[in-house]
């Protein structure tokens, strides 16, 4: 990457003749000495003494052959740097997640992906989709688990179909020993987990007339569990999220229900570094394992 005239000024000084250091870059002696010249021409002095067996530095040659030698040292560093980077051994990656993608998934991936990629600094942003919207926008974070929405305007990779499921409170007998029909949902109100609030959730309250229960308005998923179990109100949410808990509750699929589709979000680039690549591909294969289970 090093100016391509100073590198040939810098050979020179080291062969003390146009026609080894010709031999060295894999040029001819001749488009070396028009180098040269052209470069003391540009600098405004002459960078060598020209003599019948070759060329020695001038006192002014000698003063700028440092700094030439620095600079070389410098870009050396510099194109190992860019190698490392592309090798993925080195740089940070910004990560943003959901609570049910960071509880089911990043807690199992990230140690690996740490482990293999130990020169790495990882960072990691939970929050609601409105907020992971925003940091994709603004490109605070380099790549999102989270889910699809049609209005968003990134580069989304499936990688899972989450069921929307219902959480009854005990004792609740449904039709079917593990589902409940959305015929029988209908009317109802339900506490909304707020990681339902988007995608085909909306719509399918609307069909069969479910609406929220505003008298709770909780962010947290054990406060859900816990207010059902409690005999206050039944909820709907996703069973990422539910699986996350570890939670004893009655909980059914609903036939025929909603679902998200959770996945990869980038913001919109001509390309991913190779870090952020390293560690798409590794979550795919981990989500991947994950619907065998």
């Amino acid at each position: 990457m090093l100016e391509n005239s100073y590198n040939v000024f810098a050979t020179v000084a080291n062969c003390k003749n146009f026609t080894r250091a010709a031999e060295q870059l894999n040029l001819t002696a001749s488009a070396v000495s028009h180098t040269i010249s052209k470069l003391e021409e540009e600098m405004g002095f002459p960078l060598f003494i020209r003599h019948r067996g070759g060329v020695s530095l001038t006192t002014n040659g000698e003063r700028i052959l440092q700094y030439i030698n620095e600079l070389k040292r410098s870009h050396t560093l510099l194109d190992k740097e860019i190698r490392e980077i592309r090798n993925n051994s080195s740089g940070l990656l910004r990560i943003a997640a959901t609570q049910s993608t960071t509880i089911s998934w990043l807690s199992k991936i990230l140690p690996s992906f740490k482990e293999s990629h130990p020169d790495i600094e990882i960072t990691l942003r939970q929050g609601i989709h409105a907020q992971i919207v925003s940091w994709l926008e603004n490109y605070e974070v380099d790549v999102a688990i989270c889910a699809f929405n049609k209005r968003d305007n990134f580069n989304f990779t499936p990688l899972y179909n989450d069921p929307i499921i219902y959480i009854a409170q005990k004792g609740f007998t449904p039709s079917g020993i593990t589902y409940v029909t959305a015929e029988e949902l209908r009317g109802s109100t339900l506490i909304v987990h707020h990681e339902c609030a988007e995608l085909e959730v909306p719509e399918f309250m609307h069909e069969y007339q479910i609406t929220r229960d505003d008298r709770f308005n909780l962010d947290d998923d054990l406060s859900i569990i816990s207010i059902v179990n409690g005999g206050i109100c039944t909820a709907m949410m996703p069973k990422l999220a539910f699986d996350a808990l570890n939670e004893n509750a009655n909980f059914f699929s609903i036939i025929p229900g909603p679902y998200r589709i959770l996945g990869i979000s980038l913001p919109k680039r001509d390309a991913i570094d190779p870090i952020t690549g390293s560690f798409c591909q590794e979550l795919t294969r981990f989500v991947a394992d994950y619907k065998l289970r």
